[in-house]
């Protein structure tokens, strides 16, 4: 079985990636009140090292 992900394959993967990343800074963005900006700017940072990481795996 060939390995590699076709590109409509990776279009997608991405596609979801970003969303998931937009739905997570979106529910971090509404919660925001109840967070130091400090832990706020660390919750995103994690969420986008996630994202990056998820990303160069594919």
């Amino acid at each position: 079985m060939d390995s590699e992900i076709s590109k409509y394959e990776l279009i997608a993967t991405m596609k979801k990636d970003i969303q998931t990343f937009m739905d997570s800074e979106s529910m971090l963005y509404l919660k925001k009140d109840s967070y130091s900006t400090e832990e706020y700017d660390r919750m995103l940072t994690e969420v986008k090292d996630a994202l990056k990481t998820r990303l160069l795996q594919k």
